[in-house]
């Protein structure tokens, strides 16, 4: 019994010494830290209007379809937003070269305020942002686009480098805004780069017509 009684003592001490598993030492533990959901994830954040605070621009896009013909000398174009607080400048530029770096042929800008809506749905990237446009200006740098513009009952005549407001002008390629007009669209922001969803094809603005049906297809702004 008593050899018996050795083992046991000398088994229980020998336990005593082992390191505890899954018992922190002095209160501490390991923590694990689930990222914060970026906003408009879809997972629980929620866009803000300074989220969306920065320039961006879209990819130099070769010019095809309805609504996105300029001077016959403009073959690509670029768009690009700007949002500082509540207020934004989106605008599109028109090139002669694929890079949209060089050969500029004419701009755009349409500035005014914006807010930024709830997610369009609980499982979606994407929330709701409305424009309200209080600013049209368009300016044709070459001789061409100035001729297109004139033609095209731009307001009257134009000339090369001279800009002019726009507003309620029924152009050729577009209907520019009316003072005060709105747009809805839809965007998200991943990291610094924002994707818009549609624009209209027929319509100098940030989206489409107040209370149209918005598209949930995407461009992506960087």
């Amino acid at each position: 019994m008593r050899s018996n009684f050795n083992v046991l003592y000398c088994l229980a001490a020998v336990l005593m010494m082992l390191p505890l598993t899954g018992c922190p030492i002095g209160g501490s533990t390991d923590a694990t830290t689930t990222p914060a959901a970026d906003a408009g994830s879809g997972s629980g954040g929620t866009l803000t209007a300074s989220d969306l605070t920065g320039s961006f621009n879209s990819p130099c896009t070769a010019k095809a379809g309805s609504g996105l013909s300029f001077s016959s000398d403009a073959f690509y174009y670029q768009d690009h937003i700007t949002f500082t607080g509540s207020t934004f400048d989106y605008g599109r530029n028109w090139y002669s070269t694929s890079t949209c770096i060089g050969g500029i042929i004419a701009d755009s800008s349409y500035r005014g305020s914006f807010t930024v809506g709830q997610p369009i749905s609980a499982s979606s990237s994407l929330s709701s942002i409305q424009f309200t446009i209080t600013y049209a200006y368009l300016r044709p740098y070459t001789a061409t686009a100035a001729s297109f513009l004139s033609s095209a009952n731009c307001t009257g005549t134009w000339t090369a480098m001279t800009g002019q407001t726009v507003f309620g002008i029924a152009c050729s390629y577009s209907t520019q805004p009316i003072n005060g007009e709105k747009a809805d669209n839809v965007v998200s922001k991943s990291g610094s780069t924002i994707a818009l969803g549609g624009f209209s094809s027929n319509r100098s603005i940030p989206g489409v017509p107040e209370n149209t049906t918005v598209s949930t297809t995407t461009r992506t702004f960087n």
